[in-house]
């Protein structure tokens, strides 16, 4: 029996490999502050702090980076015929 793996098999499959990863920690977080991260009254003023802190230039960069290949795989694949990514 042959399994055959796909672009558009593996990246869903990773994607809620990565959900249920995160769950847990989610899940505790809650618990122990009563509230979810991403509807606090923490999460802007956090993603404001990454602009002034350490690792400022990773925040603005990998963003950037990333957006630059996608597009541009995005052109080889619209090139060759495929179906988008997601």
């Amino acid at each position: 029996m042959k399994i055959a793996f796909s672009r558009d098999s593996v990246l869903p499959a990773i994607v809620i490999l990565v959900l249920v990863a995160a769950l847990p920690f989610a899940v505790w977080e809650f618990i122990q502050t009563g509230e979810f991260y991403l509807l606090s009254h923490r999460f802007w003023p956090d993603l404001v702090a990454r602009f002034h802190g350490p690792g400022r230039m990773r925040f603005i960069l990998q963003p950037t980076i990333a957006i630059i290949l996608g597009a541009r795989d995005g052109v080889k694949d619209r090139r060759a015929g495929n179906q988008p990514f997601l």
